[in-house]
This record gives structure tokens, sequence and C-alpha cells, in this order.
């Protein structure tokens, strides 16, 4: 059990210094170097004959006391963190900084870390020690990133949802720091995140379909790239790269695809209709790629772009919408957690987003209703 005592020191200034001793050192778990003292940066002065300052000392003693008390608590109680107690002096904005490298994995992750990085340095003006970490701080980081603009220009406000993510990731870069010990609280778990806004969802309809069916495209992998899509709903980061020894079929379970998927994170096992499996076409051997050549660029997404001007489709149609036509499809007839199952979404809240009844469906229900 570490015993905690209130000392004082003597300075040369004439002052007095309040530190406790603590009995055994504590060691610093990163380290090893351990340490018997804690100076509280709390002064008095006992030469004093000013009534005001003798007073004054009086409530920075009692001040130190509680200090002392309240490391004892911690003590007895298991709730102190060796890790937190060290981590004090060092930088959290550096922490953050690095924790941002972790999520390198993902491109747009990783910017969507960087960028609220960048807002966090300008917030605490490039200076942001764990000590200084606090409620009230990450509360002032929320209510900056309602009032700042983006950071690529000084007449835009930063959207809900780019607050609503960057908080999360201030959040979470908190959240592991305390996880690790780093902190002895986390401050943020009472701070509400920002709404985000629920942006539209644009999908094709059947019509819109069938016109892309039978409207040549000038690239013909693009085409089957978008219908594969469209009858599977799978993400356009597992579209592309999607080999043939992914591709599995047996008499029970017909046309399966068994892959790592990106954005969960975690091997998936997805089935699809033949018609899938035509828009995938022939067969090639285990490493080849499905949709060979395919790759995200301006030059496809050009492409498609013309592909949809030639079938009259005046929508602004990008690759995920395709999902997002899966998505709507699959919702209206088999409901939203048959959805949430064939999108490999972890929650049900994700798959919400696509709930929104189509307008023909709300002109049907409102011409119903008579009296």
């Amino acid at each position: 059990m570490v015993k905690v005592k209130l000392r004082e020191k003597e300075l040369k200034s004439g002052l007095t210094s309040f530190y406790l001793d603590y009995y055994p050192p504590i060691v610093d778990p990163k380290t090893g170097k351990s340490t018997r003292r804690e100076f509280l940066k709390m002064y008095i002065d006992k030469k004093t004959k000013d009534p005001l300052e003798k007073q004054k000392n009086l409530i920075i003693k009692s001040a130190a006391e509680k200090k002392k008390i309240d490391r004892e608590n911690k003590f007895l109680t298991g709730a102190f963190e060796s890790g937190s107690f060290f981590a004090q002096k060092e930088s959290f904005l550096q922490y953050f900084k690095l924790e941002c490298k972790n999520r390198a994995s993902s491109e747009g992750n990783f910017n969507n870390w960087i960028s609220a990085y960048k807002h966090f340095e300008k917030y605490v003006s490039g200076i942001c020690l764990f000590k200084d970490l606090n409620e009230r701080l990450c509360e002032g980081f929320k209510n900056y990133l309602s009032k700042t603009n983006t950071l690529s220009s000084m007449s835009r406000n930063l959207s809900a949802n780019s607050q609503h993510i960057y908080f999360n990731k201030f959040k979470a870069a908190v959240r592991v720091a305390f996880d690790e010990g780093l902190l002895a609280k986390n401050h943020t778990t009472r701070i509400q995140s920002p709404k985000a806004a629920q942006p539209y969802r644009e999908f094709l309809t059947q019509d819109e379909i069938c016109r892309l069916k039978e409207t040549v495209c000038e690239n013909d992998t693009i085409k089957r790239a978008a219908l594969f899509a469209i009858v599977c709903g799978m993400r356009v980061s597992d579209v592309f790269p999607l080999k043939w020894e992914n591709y599995h079929y047996d008499l029970n379970d017909k046309h399966l695809l068994r892959f790592n998927s990106k954005k969960p994170g975690e091997f998936v096992v997805h089935p699809i209709s033949a018609q899938g499996f035509e828009f995938m076409g022939s067969i090639g051997s285990p490493k080849d790629r499905v949709f060979k050549g395919l790759k995200y660029s301006a030059n496809t997404n050009k492409l498609l772009e013309r592909w949809m001007h030639l079938a009259d489709i005046k929508k602004k149609i990008t690759w995920h919408n395709f999902r997002h036509t899966y998505a709507v499809n699959v919702i209206e007839k088999y409901g939203i957690y048959a959805g949430k199952e064939m999108l490999h979404h972890k929650h049900v809240k994700t798959t919400e987003i696509y709930s929104k009844m189509r307008i023909q469906h709300k002109i049907e229900i409102a011409n119903s209703i008579e009296i």
C-alpha cells in the first residue's frame, strides 16, 4: 500500500512549496522510472505579516491537504492510474496526431481523423497537454466546430455531418487515451456529439435501371460492374478489387462471395443471384480480378457520367448510388432488418438512412385515403 504525505520545501525566493511524498515510489509503466514526489505548484509565504496573505496561506494549505486525501482515496480504492499520473506533462495533441496515423488503413477515415486533429490543433492554439484536458475544454471544442469554417474555405462553415464526424474522432482519441491509462477519466463521456444531418440518398427507379441495361456503355466492364452492384449491393471498395478466388458455388448455397470487406473490416459471406453472377462475366483464374482494369478514377467516373447521359438519366449518379438502389429495393420488399443483414451493417441505425419510402408509394397512399 502506497503511503502519501504532504511535505513542504523552502524555495530560494522565500516561498514555501507543497509536494506529495509517495512511499514506496510510483513507477512509470512506460519508462520503468520511479518517483516519490509530486509537486503541487501551490505556494505560501510563511514570513508575511499581512492578515489577508495569512488567510490566503490557510486556503492554499487546505487545498494541498485535499489533494493529499484525494490521492490516498485513489490508492485505497484502486482508482489511481500511474499511467495517467506520468502522462500529465505529455502532449495530448501529439498523441492525437499519432492516433491519426494508426487509422491510415482507410483513406477516407484517415482524412477525417487528420481534419479533426487540425481543427483541434487550431482550437487549442497548438498546445494541449494531458493535464489540460477536462470536460469544459472538450465541450468548448464541440462549440468551436459549430462556429468555425472548413479548412479549405474561410467563407464556408462546417456542415452538420462534418461536425459530427470530427467530434466523434476527437472523442475516440480521448477514449483510447483513457483505455490506455493515460487519462484518469474519460472527459467526453457525458458530452453528446453534434447531430448529423440525414442526407438524401439518390437511387435509380426500375425504369431507369431498364434504360441502363439497354444503353451501350463505352466501357463494357463499367456497365457490368454497375449492374452487378445494383443487384448485389456491394460497396464499390469491394466490387473493384473482387477476385475469382472470392467466388464459390455449390448446389445448396448456389452463388456465394467470400471476402474481407474493407469498410466493416471483417470477413463476410455474401450471397448473390444468378443474374449477379452473369454480370461477373467469364470465370477466370483465382487471382484474376472479376472486373479487370477497373479502378476508381476521374476517367472511370467520366465514362460513368456519359453512360448516364446516354440513358437519359438526369440524376447525379455515382458508384455509391448503385448500392443505395439495392438497399431501397431490399428494404421495401423484405424490411429493414433484412436490409441490415444484406448490407452487412453492424447497427440497424445505419440501415435506417435507406428506409425512406419512395415518392411513388407516398402518392399511392395519399390517393388511397378518401372519406
